[in-house]
């Protein structure tokens, strides 16, 4: 699938579920970005009052776990040049050798909460 597929694609979906919950895009990109994971703050950048109302409607929105797969899938990208590189363990391995196992564990031994941070 071409990048302009995949685009085509997301918008589809996006005019879909906006128009299911009676939405703007920018309501549905904040709704969507507030539900994603809990520790994402979705940043307004209203310049006008007219747009913080509009926007601060998110809060009232709820995507269904359907709603929220579809958007999820429809935005998926390919990993394109350097980064696919991550994707073969064989270059891991040539990459880091024997700390792999560690460095790729070591956001879960040390989490960073409010406390420490």
């Amino acid at each position: 699938m071409s990048v302009s597929q995949a685009h085509q694609e997301l918008l589809k979906e996006c005019t879909r579920i906006a128009k299911n919950n009676g939405c703007t895009f920018p309501q549905l990109a904040l709704t969507w970005i507030r539900q994603a994971n809990g520790r994402t703050i979705p940043i307004i950048g209203a310049s006008k009052a007219s747009q913080l109302t509009d926007n601060l409607k998110a809060l009232e929105i709820k995507l269904t776990q359907n709603e929220f797969e579809a958007l999820e899938i429809a935005s998926r990208q390919p990993i394109q040049e350097p980064y696919n590189i991550l994707s073969n363990p064989h270059q891991l391995d040539r990459m880091y050798g024997p700390y792999k196992n560690s460095i790729a564990n070591t956001r879960q031994k040390f989490p960073i909460s409010r406390k420490n941070a």
